[in-house]
């Protein structure tokens, strides 16, 4: 079996980190202006990641 040395390293091989992306994309729009903003801002966008999304993230993989 070959062995990739460092696969946790890329963000093609780390499905999480396109879904960051994604959240990092909505934040740029918005702007918060502190802490609380940001964690609100966080958890509404977070909230509307579809299924369907992470779905075809895994197909890909």
């Amino acid at each position: 079996m070959k062995v990739l040395e460092w696969p946790s390293q890329s963000p093609v091989l780390n499905l999480i980190e396109m879904l960051w992306h994604d959240l990092k994309q909505s934040f740029h729009s918005q702007e918060p202006s502190n802490v609380a903003e940001l964690k609100q801002l966080c958890k509404e966008e977070w909230a509307k990641i579809r299924p369907q999304r992470c779905e075809r993230l895994i197909a890909s993989y």
